[in-house]
């Protein structure tokens, strides 16, 4: 826990510093806090590649590179004081007003569900946080082997800032932060575009809680996915792209590639929803190329730059630089996109069971089912009534704010009031539908779409005081729901909502298996306690596309002290240095002792026998 706390205050340090440092250059607390994240972000992804370029990825080394980045930081800090240079004026937030009040209790119980609370989400537990611990065991991030192959190819951004908090705290407290960190991140962000739209203080804090009260986002903000870490990244960029709209200078060309670089860096949806504002950044440029043009080749070679790396390791590995897609890329193809875009929205909106507009959608989605290229992962189900109480990080429909930002914009097509801004985020929903086929999980993947679309909200409402009041506070209401019935990390568990282990009636160990079955979780923790005990040089794990792997990691971590390995190994490789197996969701493989040869869906632990290492035993079924 000294760990912990010395590494949270490490981080925290580190970036007031940088946030310091630009704001007595930069006017503007909001503006500066965008900029130190993009400082922030870039040191941490330089000092990851250049220690794996070395393979020295070590805890001990990580920690002296953000110690001598703190040291320069407080040295440039100390020099601007003796020199009468450092003027820094704190932020105007008083007086206070109910929605302030509304964001605190938000961002206050999100950031204690996240502290509280083990990483236990799905995709996580897949994907996320075991190529950190092999990142970690490696010394390098190059690609490895592995049956999972998301933990090569997906957007490292997100993991590279989870490595970070993992490597110097020497366990898992710190990882649901950073999502929380871009979920503030977001809402400051947010309420500086408004500020360039036009919008006054008022209306700049209700685009600021319009966003903090959309469901998905209050779920994510305690979870180590990546989703709001690219919405973050995309705000940054949006902000840069205004602030260099208005100056035109190098230095916020610079920071929109940073801002950009990172976006794609995130995740890949980031392509297709930035789009529209790097093609407004290019044509301004080509018709000011005489004051622009350098800045706008910077920063298409600085974005460049920061992806290079996971490109080139992406290539070498599928012949690709984004690596395999696995059914998340369109075929781009009218018919895809005209069902795709209706489909977007359909997953945000719930009906009631009985009505016959149910009834006629549900066949229009039986009659296309068949097409696996529009859609990969089976067609769009239409949501009852019932879905708006599941909250879940992976699925949850934001309702309410689907409907009020469509009413929004054709308010806004009728009235004739169009802006700029509001064809740019039309246009990266429309680029959104047209390059993302729909998935299961499309509403989580829309959250940058809905960070955008918050000043819609404020622009459309700034005459109609009442009712923008209203629609606030019943927003306010309903997100308080998600926020304490989060189904993977409630605060209250009423077993018809969530049905899952709070951290008042279970230890994190338990919680961690929120989102799997009790069984699975009881077999999961005695396998691993197993592996422990034959006290193992090399584990080896043979598991499935999508299986669970990081608590074999967090377990082992937690409760076995002597030194080890943990390594995917294919089932006809096995090398005679592997002590013992783990096994998940694969057949058992042909070995010497094993007569067994079937699936398995909870974990297997197979050993060497002591007296013979050619044959093997079962420890564990």
């Amino acid at each position: 826990m000294l760990r912990t706390l010395g590494t949270f205050i490490l981080f925290l340090f580190v970036f007031s510093t940088i946030l310091i440092l630009i704001m007595q250059k930069i006017k503007g607390w909001r503006s500066s806090f965008v900029l130190a994240f993009l400082g922030f972000g870039t040191f941490a992804w330089i000092l990851t590649e250049i220690l794996s370029l070395f393979n020295i990825l070590t805890p001990t080394i990580i920690l002296l590179g953000w110690i001598l980045l703190l040291l320069i930081n407080s040295l440039c800090i100390l020099n601007s004081y003796r020199n009468n240079k450092l003027k820094i004026s704190l932020p105007k937030f008083l007086p206070f007003q109910w929605e302030h009040y509304i964001l605190l209790i938000i961002l206050f119980l999100t950031f204690l569900i996240a502290v509280a609370y083990p990483p236990n989400n799905w995709d996580s537990m897949t994907y996320h946080l075991p190529r950190v611990e092999h990142w970690l065991q490696n010394r390098n991030i190059n690609h490895y082997y592995t049956s999972i192959d998301r933990q090569l190819f997906s957007a490292p951004f997100n993991s590279i800032l989870v490595l970070q908090g993992r490597a110097l705290s020497g366990d898992d407290f710190l990882m649901n932060l950073v999502q929380w960190f871009s979920f503030i991140g977001s809402i400051i962000g947010l309420s500086k575009i408004a500020n360039y739209l036009g919008m006054d203080r008022k209306g700049q804090v209700i685009t600021a809680l319009f966003f903090s009260t959309v469901p998905m986002a209050i779920l994510q903000a305690s979870s180590t996915q990546s989703d709001l870490v690219v919405t973050f990244c995309i705000v940054c960029l949006v902000e840069r792209f205004y602030e260099w709209k208005k100056t035109g200078s190098l230095f916020n060309s610079i920071s929109f590639g940073l801002a950009l670089g990172l976006s794609i860096l995130a995740k890949g949806t980031a392509y297709a929803i930035t789009l529209p504002f790097v093609l407004c950044f290019a044509v301004i440029s080509l018709m000011k190329y005489k004051k622009r043009f350098i800045g706008a080749l910077m920063a298409a070679i600085i974005c460049l730059m920061i992806n290079f790396p996971h490109f080139s390791r992406n290539y070498m590995t599928f012949n690709n630089p984004i690596g395999s897609h696995h059914g998340t890329v369109s075929n781009f193809s009218l018919k895809s996109f005209s069902i795709t875009f209706f489909a977007n929205i359909n997953s945000n909106i719930a009906f009631p069971r009985s009505n016959r507009l149910n009834q006629l959608l549900e066949e229009f989605l039986i009659h296309i089912k068949t097409d696996n290229i529009i859609f990969p992962y089976g067609p769009p189900r239409v949501q009852g009534i019932n879905s708006l109480m599941r909250f879940h990080e992976d699925s949850a429909a934001n309702f309410f704010h689907i409907i009020i930002i469509t009413v929004c914009i054709i308010f806004y097509i009728i009235n004739k009031k169009k802006t700029a801004y509001h064809f740019t985020v039309i246009a990266s929903f429309v680029l959104f539908s047209f390059f993302i086929p729909w998935q299961p999980w499309i509403t989580r993947l829309q959250l940058p779409l809905f960070a955008l679309s918050a000043p819609i909200f404020s622009l459309a409402l700034v005459n109609y005081h009442k009712l923008r009041k209203g629609l606030l506070i019943m927003l306010a209401l309903y997100a308080m729901i998600p926020l304490f019935m989060n189904r993977s990390r409630p605060i209250i568990a009423f077993s018809t909502i969530t049905n899952n282990k709070t951290i008042w009636n279970s230890t994190r160990d338990e919680i961690i298996f929120n989102n799997r079955s009790q069984i699975f979780s009881e077999k999961y923790q005695y396998a691993s306690a197993v592996i422990i005990t034959a006290n193992p040089n090399n584990i080896g794990i043979i598991i499935g596309g999508d299986s669970w792997e990081y608590p074999l990691w967090q377990y082992i971590r937690k409760n076995f002290n002597n030194e080890y390995k943990i390594t995917h190994i294919s089932s006809d490789s096995i090398g005679d240095d592997i002590d013992v197996l783990f096994i998940l969701d694969q057949p058992i493989p042909a070995l010497t002792g094993i007569n067994q040869n079937n699936d398995n869906n909870t974990p297997i632990v197979i050993g060497r026998d002591f007296q013979n290492r050619s044959e093997w035993i079962i420890l564990y079924e």
